[in-house]
């Protein structure tokens, strides 16, 4: 028998790799379409898989008082004539310029508060803010007398934090439930976020001692438009 030439072993051994190769790629391919419930198939083949990272940011509607109480103190109505004559003693909160601390309320232990009440919007959305109070007649325990009395309330109007309209010309009372703020802004870091409420109280002169206390003064807020 005639010897096989080395090109000839050549040439049949490349034919056997390619076969081989080939073999190989088909095997591949066809185990990586086998699945099994819970077996990750083992065919020496990279996967590639895919994560995610998610987060949902909630609009808060929220407000709070960092000043929540007024206390004018102790004192009483001045019984010298000017005093006298005009029945009552006035006391605004935050604003000693209008109110009779020293001459018509005297005696006082706490005088005129230095502010009022003051809203502040802690959420993250603009807020339209009211006030809703008892009547006057609730606070003053039904006085029968003929003076003048009151407590009412009023914006202040050098404030930052209302970017709406606000009532702060005229004092109301607290039974009316008006709008303090159409918009009081929330972000503090770039706006005033708060808004003071000066409160005003007519004190006459024949009240009858004793303490007088409104507790269920509330502020609502409703996000602004």
């Amino acid at each position: 028998m005639e010897d096989i030439s080395n090109r000839t072993l050549a040439l049949l051994l490349i034919i056997a790799l390619v076969i081989s190769f080939g073999g190989t790629i088909v095997s591949l391919n066809r185990l990586s379409k086998i699945s099994l419930p819970g077996i990750v198939p083992t065919t020496g083949r990279g996967t590639t898989e895919y994560g995610s990272t998610n987060i949902t940011v909630l609009n808060a509607l929220s407000i709070r008082l960092v000043e929540n109480s007024v206390d004018f103190g102790v004192g009483r109505v001045n019984e010298t004539t000017t005093c006298a004559n005009q029945g009552f003693a006035n006391m605004v909160s935050g604003n000693s310029a209008y109110d009779d601390e020293g001459d018509c309320w005297i005696e006082s232990t706490g005088g005129s508060p230095t502010t009022g009440f003051i809203v502040e919007n802690d959420g993250n959305i603009n807020a339209s803010v009211s006030i809703r109070g008892p009547t006057n007649a609730h606070f003053f325990e039904s006085y029968s007398g003929s003076n003048p009395y009151g407590l009412w309330w009023r914006a202040n109007a050098s404030d930052n934090g209302c970017a709406g309209s606000r009532n702060d010309s005229v004092y109301i009372q607290f039974d009316q439930n008006e709008t303090l703020c159409t918009n009081v802004m929330w972000d503090g870091t770039v706006n005033d976020d708060t808004l003071a409420v000066m409160v005003n109280l007519t004190i006459p002169k024949d009240l009858p001692d004793g303490d007088y206390e409104n507790t269920s003064i509330t502020f609502y807020a409703i996000a602004a438009s």
